[in-house]
């Protein structure tokens, strides 16, 4: 059994939260150059009976143009960053404690904000986990698309964080299991 207690800080839910936001702002970036082609198409066959290869063409430069350009835009990354900022300080993220317990069949966790107030507490198979993502020095174990539980290294109170890689990759299947170097 391996166990680990990890601080949740602001600045921990800044660092995961970021790739969160960014992610979706390059979502927001592809509908707009899909709405963009799609209209485009949609009004060349109304103006010239029928688009023509080069008007569909067309179209697709300005959508890639319209959706390049704020990534050109040097403060562009800038405004991101300053806009999860915002994000995370409106949803005002208290520091707090999560208390992991690896088992052979179920993980649990329990999180306590700094006051004592038990905010979660959950017992989950490892195939709810529908991805973890590795670190060098955090695990993330997701359970949907934007909410994770965080494992830190420096957490450990029972078992090593190394041991505690090679047990989570035997529960958790190879297709959901993602290594990355920060």
């Amino acid at each position: 059994m391996y166990r680990n207690t990890t601080r949740l800080t602001p600045e921990l839910h800044y660092r995961f939260g970021k790739r969160i936001y960014i992610i979706m702002y390059i979502a927001v970036i592809i509908i707009m150059l899909a709405a963009v082609v799609i209209a485009g198409y949609f009004v060349s066959n109304l103006l010239f009976e029928g688009a023509s290869v080069i008007a569909v063409a067309l179209w697709i430069g300005a959508a890639v143009s319209a959706g390049v350009m704020p990534l050109l835009y040097p403060g562009y990354k800038k405004n991101v960053i300053k806009n999860i900022r915002k994000q995370l300080e409106k949803n005002s993220f208290r520091a707090s404690i999560n208390q992991m317990a690896f088992e052979d069949k179920t993980y649990s966790t329990l999180s306590i904000r700094e006051d004592g107030f038990i905010e979660a507490q959950a017992v989950l198979e490892y195939t709810k986990f529908i991805k973890a993502v590795e670190l060098r020095d955090y695990i993330y174990l997701y359970v949907n698309k934007s909410q994770a539980f965080i494992v830190a290294r420096n957490g450990m109170t029972e078992g090593d964080f190394d041991g505690l890689k090679v047990f989570l990759r035997y529960r958790i299947p190879d297709d959901r299991y993602i290594e990355r170097k920060e």
